[in-house]
């Protein structure tokens, strides 16, 4: 019934190696957009890199169940 900012953003490469060291190469830009209960909307993530993935929520801060369906793979 409230509604919730939400990150959405748009990365290349991995951000961390095996060992939990960040990788230089690792891109990302992000926006924010904030939703109520059932809303949809577009947004647009402009970025200077052709993106790998999209990622809700990227540092789980509210979607923890089915993380899976977070990260869209292009």
């Amino acid at each position: 019934t409230g509604r919730m900012p939400v990150d959405v953003a748009v990365t290349v490469g991995e951000p961390f190696d095996e060992g939990g060291s960040p990788i230089p190469d690792y891109q990302e830009e992000r926006a924010t957009v904030t939703l109520g209960a059932g809303e949809e909307q577009v947004i647009t993530i402009r970025s200077d890199f052709e993106p790998e993935r999209i990622v809700v929520d990227p540092d789980v801060q509210v979607l923890q169940i089915r993380r899976e369906l977070a990260v869209y793979q292009f």
